[in-house]
């Protein structure tokens, strides 16, 4: 009987930590902080009417709360 060996394709790319468990990355408080002015502004934009200038005073908001610790 003929042992088989498997041959590791070429095209796949091979793990270079198996045993590591995975880390997942969090969101930085930059990204969040940005996303909520964001939406924040357009809400106040789709209030007045003016969706431009709430989406660019939503990311100016957003911006200035990231900075913060």
């Amino acid at each position: 009987m003929t042992e088989e060996t498997s041959i590791p394709d070429a095209n796949e790319p091979e793990d270079p930590q198996p045993d590591r468990p995975s880390k997942q990355a969090e969101p930085s408080r930059n990204s969040s902080a940005i996303g909520v002015g964001i939406a924040l502004g357009v809400a106040f934009g789709v209030v007045f009417d003016n969706l431009a200038v709430g989406i660019a005073i939503g990311v100016a908001l957003g911006a200035a709360f990231s900075r913060r610790k």
